[in-house]
């Protein structure tokens, strides 16, 4: 991760700042949005009246530029949007301008430099130096302004520049921060960062939709990632979480009113981690041919993943967040996350019940909680819709106390092997399918195991693909007191499992006897019971 400016750190002494005032978008987090909206063409009138709010370089009558020279800053000492003229070093040149000039200098190292984007077009379509940033008083951190269109790129892409605010009081206020000055540094590194991905992925490609342009939940929850990997101290994403953490049963490729894109970061986090933080900008090159779904699962493909699985992933990965958060392990923040809510299902008994019955969208899902009010072990259900694809909907149970989860498909039923406790049963529905508007319905059953009927003895998952899946098989609906013997394809003899007394399955870690873990290919198990012999394959990918 990278660090704040340690230039910077000399400046965080206290005083006094200007209050704030009105400006011309009335959103909190950036600007972009509303502008991307009123340059579609078919919102002439908002074209109009947005344009009206640009200000005349006469209004800036100075100019700084960054150490790098790669930043031309233009601003004004004097009037409404006058920059603060703190000096904590007292060199004669405002701390507020330092703080842009660094900011902006560590967001172009780290996002073109470092990560590759290209850096933002000019009107030809070809790389720029020296990219313009203003001073001036908003109501959001800053926005990117689409200054024209150019012709010579491919699709719609947009010579651009940016505006950032010379007030923050009663724009953020960061917990444990009450000097004005390291809050406003502290603003600065994210909006800069935040900002100027913005202007880079105008030089990619924007894909026009009715009245407004597609992607915008990529749009900004990328130009929210690179604020982590810009100025990762900061944390000013943790803000717009609870949003998303509250919209989970949502398209995730939809956008909705509030901050929820912005939260959508933990998806590109969780992703960074994985594979790299060069993932959004490969994903952002692709967007130059086509959009931004498509374009992540292609990405994702050559990851050796896809979009169904990094989906299920996510979805437990935020159930360890905020007071369920496990040091080291999943999100590098998570304990400072807020805590995904559940939906209270119906509680396990004695007999079958159907503990809820719901409906997802695409690519989304919903976390929730069952208790108990039996003493047995149940068998699990998830059952598709009449008219829902249950090779697209999965469910993991979780282990509250053990932390371990199991994860599923629809229609395999599956004997739970741990007690449900006072804390009770947490599960997730995931639904990957990435296309369509109809919602998907579903159902989650529990019964007795021991009133389960079973269908044969089931290998989980398969194939087992070594780079998406836990390295771990199931084996299912097992008749009592089972053995298991397992071999390689030539016969040679690898494990031996078996079953615990009084239950139907068990997990295998892929360790042999020898204790290395087999690698790719088909297997065989031979499971030995008093009801007789049966012999099956299963099959493990890298």
């Amino acid at each position: 991760m990278v660090h704040l400016l340690p230039a910077q750190s000399h400046l965080f002494q206290e005083v006094k700042v200007a209050q704030p005032a009105q400006s011309i978008l009335q959103d909190h987090k950036c600007g972009f949005p509303v502008i991307l909206e009123a340059n579609s063409p078919q919102n002439i009138q908002q074209y109009r009246e947005l344009q009206s709010f640009k200000l005349s370089p006469s209004v800036f009558d100075s100019i700084y530029y960054s150490p790098s020279g790669h930043f031309k800053i233009y601003y004004t000492t004097d009037g409404f949007n006058a920059i603060p003229l703190y000096d904590r070093d007292q060199d004669d040149t405002p701390d507020y301008l330092e703080f842009l000039g660094n900011s902006f200098d560590r967001a172009w190292v780290i996002e073109v430099d470092s990560l590759g984007f290209q850096p933002p077009p000019d009107s030809t379509g070809q790389p720029r130096s020296i990219y313009p940033v203003y001073c001036r008083r908003l109501s959001v951190y800053g926005q990117t302004w689409l200054d024209f269109e150019i012709p010579q790129l491919t699709g719609i892409n947009y010579v651009t520049f940016i505006e950032i605010n010379t007030n923050f009081n009663n724009i953020v206020n960061y917990p444990g921060v009450s000097d004005p000055i390291i809050r406003d540094s502290m603003a600065i590194a994210v909006t800069a960062a935040h900002e100027f991905n913005h202007a880079l992925q105008c030089g990619y490609r924007l894909w026009p939709e009715n009245n407004s342009f597609y992607d915008l939940w990529f749009i900004e929850s990328s130009a929210t990632f690179m604020e982590e990997i810009v100025a990762d101290k900061v944390n000013d994403y943790l803000q717009y979480l609870e949003d998303f953490f509250g919209q989970t049963n949502l398209p995730l490729d939809i956008s909705t009113a509030g901050t929820a894109d912005y939260g959508k970061v933990v998806f590109e986090i969780m992703l960074g981690k994985l594979y790299g933080s060069q993932i959004t900008r490969q994903i952002w090159t692709e967007i130059s041919w086509q959009r931004a779904l498509p374009a992540l699962e292609k990405i994702l493909l050559t990851k050796s993943t896809n979009l169904s699985e990094e989906m299920k992933r996510l979805s437990v990965w935020l159930y360890f967040t905020g007071n369920r958060s496990m040091e080291s392990t999943y999100f590098p923040d998570s304990e400072l996350f807020p805590s995904v809510d559940f939906i209270t299902g119906f509680p396990v008994k004695s007999e079958e019940t159907i503990l809820l019955s719901d409906s997802l969208p695409r690519i989304s899902f919903q976390w929730y909680l069952s208790y108990s009010e039996s003493t047995l072990l149940p068998q699990l259900l998830l059952k598709a819709g009449h008219n829902s694809p249950a090779d697209q909907l999965f469910v993991t149970y979780l282990d509250p106390v053990t932390k371990e989860f199991y994860q599923m498909p629809a229609s395999l039923s599956f004997r739970l092997p741990f007690t449900i406790g006072v804390a009770g049963l947490p599960y997730n529905v995931v639904n990957v399918v990435n296309q369509g508007d109809l919602n998907d319905d579903f159902q989650v059953v529990a019964r007795p195991a021991s009133s389960t009927v079973s269908a044969g003895i089931l290998v989980y998952p398969q194939p087992l693909e070594l780079s998406v899946n836990q390295p771990f098989l199931i084996f299912a609906n097992l008749p009592p007191q089972a053995e298991i013997f397992i071999f390689s394809p030539n016969g040679k003899y690898l494990k031996f499992l078996k079953v615990n007394e009084n239950s139907d399955y068990l997990n295998w870690d892929l360790k042999t006897q020898y204790g290395g873990q087999v690698g790719s290919g088909v297997y065989i198990y031979m499971v030995k019971s008093a009801q007789g012999n049966e012999q099956g394959k299963f099959l493990i990918v890298k």
